[in-house]
């Protein structure tokens, strides 16, 4: 139930390229960077890939599952 739910965030470190945070959380639900859209970022979770959708067409968000997830947004704009 919505009464027993758990989040735990640790904040691992946030540069202006880059957001690191661990999760546990005991159910899904989703993460949103509350920052201006841009085809440039990229989102993991647990070293994977994952899409990024937009929340109210200009921020970034994300799909987690329960359990423990380390996300990463990581802005790519140029490919070397």
């Amino acid at each position: 139930s919505i009464h027993d739910f758990t989040l735990k965030i640790d904040w691992k470190n946030y540069f202006g390229n880059e957001l690191q945070i661990n999760l546990h959380s005991s159910i899904d639900g989703w993460l949103t960077f509350v920052d201006n859209w841009d085809p440039y970022w990229k989102a993991y979770i647990n070293d994977k890939e994952v899409k990024i959708n937009k929340l109210f067409n200009t921020y970034k968000s994300i799909k987690f599952e329960s359990g423990f997830n380390s996300i990463k947004f990581i802005y790519k704009p140029f490919k070397f």
